[in-house]
């Protein structure tokens, strides 16, 4: 199962990739840290991927609290950090880089997050690699045109430009 923790656009990017329905995705609505953090601990045996917004919850720090209790009570998930907003060069961006790897960090809930959180759920087998490339089936190539028949041969009628008959 992906647990989204985070706006309205970060979960429906993960119903976007999950177009054919291969994986769970459960949002988790609730900005209370307690809740949060009681709804990942319950469900923890089941929750594979993780993906948490770090400006969910208003205050910063708290946030970095319930993501570093996260990596230590549910082992074995795999998290991606939303950090839309945040500097790349900020002192809660260095925090975040000890808990999570940097592949594992995304600037954007949009195509960024897709690509990430794509390459996890395949590694992890959950869904297949050749059926993620798109959401329109392949097309068939198209069958090959014939040539065009042979021009005619050129007349030999002299064409004059009208600027050049006589008057």
């Amino acid at each position: 199962m992906v647990v989204v923790v985070g706006k309205p656009e970060t979960a429906e990017s993960v119903r976007e990739l999950n177009f054919r329905g291969e994986f769970e995705v459960c949002e988790i609505v609730e900005r209370s840290i307690p809740v949060i953090q009681r709804q990942l601990e319950q469900n923890g045996d089941q929750i594979s991927h993780l993906v948490y917004d770090v400006r969910i919850i208003g205050n910063i720090d708290q946030s970095l609290g319930l993501l570093e209790r996260i990596c230590v009570t549910v082992p074995g998930i795999k998290i991606i950090v939303v950090t839309e907003g945040l500097s790349t060069d900020s002192a809660f961006m260095k925090d975040i880089l000890t808990l999570v790897p940097a592949e594992q960090i995304v600037s954007d809930h949009g195509a960024e997050l897709k690509r990430v959180l794509n390459a996890m759920l395949c590694d992890a087998g959950l869904i297949s690699e050749d059926n993620t490339s798109n959401n329109t089936p392949l097309l068939e190539e198209p069958p090959p045109v014939d040539e065009p028949p042979p021009a005619p041969p050129a007349s030999t009628v002299e064409v004059i430009p009208p600027s050049q008959v006589d008057r």
